[in-house]
């Protein structure tokens, strides 16, 4: 693997965009040229689902809206059944795509095994969300009476589909990481592929995770593409209630402002190492140099904080190797009101004015040009910055002192105003500029950015002092210059009837069975329930893992009984386990004040209270599509009014993200949170991110895991549409294996550098040696030995032991035949003894699958294996994968050699190291290969 330097600048060497008044870079900068903010109202006619009191109260709110969200996708060779069931979006994301892929001259280097990653930012579910769950609920809304009659039933079910569609393919089409995967599909990369979310900071954490695998050596180049629609009115409602107002100035400095107006739209760049970029020849746009965080843990709500400002500035340049005065031009970034502002006005002053009194700072708000677009709002402020630094131009500054703005800017000595487009002139041909930002959850943050020729001539300078603190801080630690492992220093979880975990561990020792008849409560068999073969909005299956602990005790977390009520089941189960795993370390909120820490959650980005309350959002449309069938229908007519109920907790309860930012508020944690979703692979990529973040000093102490409960409706209903799920209990490697069981579970870990962790004392579970990811770049659904082939692959570039010191592998075993054979297939062509013809294996490869037991824990499938393995370990077991049927004479476990753990086995040793691999594979040919080992000292 190449070796690369840890703080090298990275190189922004392709753009894309499309916003409502640009569809393109070149008119992009057009109108941030002119400070052209068009913006117009909110059009009705994009919500036929919701009443026309709703709508009113939207009627006339501004902001820089497309007419229609219906992107085109007939070009990107997306199959008719698959255009049914994907988000609208998706044409946006491939829109900026395709242009970041073209400026960027990508075909270059898209080779069958390119290290090209795609990470995709967006926030709220989209309108293939919402669709599924309408459908879904519209059926569910039935009560015993009206059953009866099984004819009008399946009327009715017709009558869904014919208003909200009805695919095979729904519920691969409402994932998030589908856009990424597809993206990566149809360009052939084959990189790796994560959906990130973080409230209005998303394209902040994108970044991050692209810089994060850039810098560790891991990609050649990552495309970065954040997003965000309005697609249901529930975002708005939920937004007002949080400080956006519709109504206000598009300016957030004016002293009238009482919020910004919000924005669609996508924007994208290619990233590439600087040295990489100048060496291929590349036209460089600009230079990220430094990006940094201050963080607070105080739940969804801004942190309008001077000193939280200048902490991320300082930070920043910091990594960037400058000193603060160099900076000559500030996008600032913020969702507008008076209070911050002034915090950023004042944040700006405090450390300028002493220091450079005669030198004007240039100050601009791109947010109030295209309104902001959320999610998309901090990659529209690296696209505007880099195209400023790009064209060595300054664009008009809405900051104009002939409109009404706040008083503090007038005070200033050092802030100025560009009342038009004019040329940025530097003696120095130095040209550096800062991104400011502040967040819903409570985040300030910055990014610095430069010019290629100022990076040019001061990258080895830079490099040099990067490298220079960079190897103090080792030899300070006794840290070799190798990539250090990650340890496991506390555990969380429950699965199935497992509570805890040291239940999961018991009932793994001793075959448990999770498995059995799922309760009515969560599928109401009447409604839904079709034995046989698939039918549309049933499910055919009625075997899963449902968590047997409902409720957990969060009493101690002191959380009020409103907030209590409005939380998703998925947030306060992350909670409480999060709880455990922080408590199984020592954690102690008292002593953890200063850390450098970081929450990582995989999940599901759209979460059940988001769905639900689109559904009571839409219950009059529901309710008259049910009459149609069932005139005599009058369930939920009286239901109380979601927009009077409506409060300002309810964004915290339907956010993904949400779930990491009340784990740090309840910890009393200043982390920086946010979710991620890689499919059934999220716990691997959340990981990933994790151990580069921690290798690379990003952060010093990390938590991450993943959780998904998807024992339920939606899931059991969209799954049984694609046959994926098994008529009977999953059989991993049997061969009459013919799909999964799903299981709720939830896993976390927390992780520090191993030298850290001993140096602290901490209880030592295992080390996390290297992760490896790659893309398909093949078929969103059928499984691809190549590309499972190519992520174990890397995995052992990172590490110095073979795969032949490897003891034992878990399986990502999904039990289906087609899966199942691809996945041995690819150990065979990593672990077997033909690839290594010099070190033959001393005994059988052992292999096995937790989901035997505990079912298809979705996001946190990767964390299910994880744990069992981190345990066995540990415990220096191996427990049984149950084996339900006979193994498939056709995998190819002989040729490795290999042989599925059938009973409880000692782990036996190699040279006093016990070596393990995980593996876990999502739809859409993302594909993720951990390794992992008991420390020395375990």
């Amino acid at each position: 693997m190449k070796v690369v330097d840890s703080q090298q600048p990275l190189a922004i060497v392709g753009v894309g965009c499309l916003y409502p008044q640009g569809s393109d870079v070149e008119k992009f900068w057009h109108q941030l040229v002119q400070a052209e903010s068009r913006f117009s109202a909110l059009s009705p006619s994009r919500f036929p689902h919701y009443n026309d009191n709703l709508k009113s109260l939207f009627s006339n709110w501004q902001g820089s809206f497309f007419e229609t969200v219906e992107f085109d996708l007939k070009r990107f060779r997306i199959p008719p059944i698959y255009r049914k069931a994907i988000a609208s979006i998706t044409g946006m994301y491939l829109d900026v795509a395709k242009q970041c892929f073209e400026s960027a001259a990508l075909a270059n280097i898209a080779t069958s095994t390119n290290k090209i990653d795609v990470i995709c930012g967006a926030c709220f579910g989209f309108d293939s969300t919402y669709l599924n769950a309408l459908k879904i609920e519209g059926v569910a809304s039935l009560d015993d009476v009206l059953l009866k009659d099984k004819h009008k039933l399946q009327l009715l079910k017709n009558l869904l589909q014919e208003y909200f569609g009805c695919t095979s393919h729904d519920r691969v089409g409402e994932m998030a990481s589908s856009i990424p995967a597809r993206v990566a599909s149809y360009f052939g990369l084959r990189g790796r592929v994560q959906a990130i979310e973080s409230a209005d900071v998303s394209g902040y954490f994108a970044l991050e995770s692209a810089a994060l695998s850039l810098q560790a050596g891991l990609s050649d180049a990552v495309m970065v593409i954040t997003g965000q629609c309005i697609e249901s009115l529930l975002m708005p409602l939920l937004l007002s209630k949080k400080g956006f107002a519709g109504t206000g100035t598009s300016n957030p400095f004016s002293s009238q402002n009482n919020g910004v107006l919000l924005g669609e739209g996508a924007a994208g760049i290619v990233l590439k190492r600087l040295a990489d970029a100048q060496d291929n020849g590349d036209h460089i746009y600009a230079v990220i140099s430094g990006f940094a965080t201050s963080t607070a843990a105080n739940g969804l709500k801004y942190n309008p904080d001077s000193k939280a400002k200048v902490s991320a500035l300082e930070k920043a340049c910091h990594y960037a190797s400058i000193q603060t005065e160099d900076i000559e031009y500030f996008d600032c970034i913020f969702a507008g009101g008076e209070s911050d502002a002034t915090a950023t006005l004042r944040a700006i002053d405090s450390i300028y004015s002493a220091t450079v009194k005669d030198k004007p700072l240039y100050i601009n708000s791109s947010v109030a040009i295209y309104g902001h677009t959320f999610a998309n709002a901090v990659m529209t402020g690296v696209l505007a910055t880099s195209l400023a630094i790009h064209h060595k131009n300054f664009p008009t500054s809405v900051l104009d002192k002939n409109k009404s703005v706040t008083t503090l800017s007038h005070q200033s000595p050092v802030t100025d105003n560009i009342p038009h487009a004019q040329p940025w002139y530097n003696e120095n041909n130095r040209y550096i500029a800062s991104i400011m930002g502040s967040a819903l959850n409570g985040l300030n943050w910055n990014i610095i950015l430069s010019n290629p020729i100022e990076s040019r001539k001061t990258s080895s300078v830079i490099n040099q002092q990067a490298s220079k603190r960079h190897n103090a801080v080792l030899k300070e630690k006794n840290i070799t210059l190798d990539r250090e492992p990650i340890a496991i220093v506390g555990l969380g979880g429950a699965f199935g009837q497992s509570d805890s975990v040291n239940d999961f561990w018991q009932d793994l020792l001793a075959s448990t069975d999770h498995l059995q008849q799922i309760p009515n409560d969560l599928l109401p068999r009447k409604q839904f329930y079709q034995e046989g073969q698939s039918h549309y909005l049933s499910s055919y299956a009625e075997i899963g893992a449902a968590l047997r602990k409902r409720d957990f005790n969060l009493a101690r977390f002191k959380l009020f009984p409103k907030r209590l009520e409005l939380m998703d089941k998925v947030q306060k189960v992350a909670l409480a386990i999060a709880d455990e795993a922080l408590q199984d370390y020592g954690f102690s909120d008292k002593h953890q004040q200063d850390v450098n820490a970081a929450i990582l959650v995989a999940s599901n980005l759209s979460l059940s209270k988001e769905r639900e309350r689109v559904v009571n959002l839409c219950r009059h449309k529901l309710n008259g599509i049910i009459q149609q069938i069932y005139p005599e229908f009058i369930a939920h007519q009286n239901t109380p009014n979601e927009v009077e109920f409506t409060n300002h907790l309810m964004l915290d309860g339907s956010l993904a993200s949400g779930t990491a930012s009340l784990i740090a508020q309840c910890m009393h944690l200043p982390a920086a949170p946010y979710a991620i979703e890689a499919a059934c692979a999220s716990t691997f990529a959340a990981l990933q991110n994790a151990v580069l973040a921690l290798q690379l000093r990003r952060y010093d102490f990390v938590l991450a895991g993943g959780i998904e409960l998807p024992v339920n409706l939606r899931d059991l209903v969209l799954c049984s549409a694609q046959m994926m799920l098994s008529k009977d209990k999953i059989s991993p490697f049997a061969d009459q294996a013919d799909g999964f069981s799903p299981g709720d579970g939830a896993a976390f870990f927390v992780l520090k550098r191993l030298s850290d962790a001993q140096r602290a004392g901490d209880k030592i579970y295992a080390t996390i040696d290297a992760i490896g990811g790659s893309a398909d770049a093949g078929s969103m659904t059928a499984p691809n030995a190549e590309g499972q082939t190519l992520a174990i692959q890397r995995a052992f570039a990172q590490v110095k032991y073979k795969p032949s010191d490897v003891q034992y592998v878990e399986a990502h075993g999904t039990g289906t035949r087609l899966g199942d054979m691809a996945e041995l297939t690819a150990i065979k062509n990593v672990y077997g003894n033909k690839v290594e013809t010099y070190v033959s294996r001393t005994a059988p490869l052992m292999v096995g699958s937790v989901k035997a037991s505990n079912g298809h824990t979705f996001a946190a499938a990767g964390g299910a294996g994880l744990m069992k393995t981190v345990l066995a370990l540990h415990h220096k077991i191996i427990p049984a994968t149950l084996l339900r049927r006979k193994i498939d004479p056709q995998l190819p476990l002989i040729k490795i050699p290999a042989e599925i753990v059938s009973c409880n086995k000692k782990w036996p040793e190699n040279n006093n190291r016990r070596y393990a691999a995980v593996s876990s594979f999502g739809t859409g040919g993302i594909n993720y290969h951990l390794l992992v080992s008991a420390c020395n000292n375990n």
